[in-house]
């Protein structure tokens, strides 16, 4: 049985583990640059080898995906535009209201 405790360190690990990959990645510079990336953490989730979380400032919210496993995996977001991917070809591109899928080893940013 799952506990809240359980979910909980979960969800801590997970937050320790997405700014251990952050910090090492392309997506760092972006980071960095952004202050809505420097802010606090809100909706982590992992999902297997998927974690995701928001960010917020001046109501201005960004949507981050890091899929550090071998396979495309699917995420639940709100719409936005991915500025920034270490998949070729995303820039740029939409993200769909619902399910999305990180390609494997992807980070991901999008502006909601």
């Amino acid at each position: 049985m799952v506990t809240d405790l359980d979910r909980y360190e979960r969800a801590d690990t997970g937050r320790r583990r997405i700014e251990q990959v952050v910090a090492v990645s392309p997506v760092a510079e972006v980071a960095r640059s952004n202050a809505a990336l420097l802010q606090g953490l809100e909706n982590v989730a992992a999902y297997g080898d998927v974690l995701t979380y928001e960010r917020h400032i001046r109501r201005q919210p960004f949507f981050i995906a890091l899929n550090i496993g071998a396979a495309d995996a699917d995420v639940q977001s709100h719409a936005g535009i991915v500025p920034l991917s270490t998949a070729p070809g995303r820039d740029g591109q939409r993200l769909a209201e619902g399910a999305n899928r990180p390609a494997p080893a992807e980070a991901l940013i999008a502006s909601l």
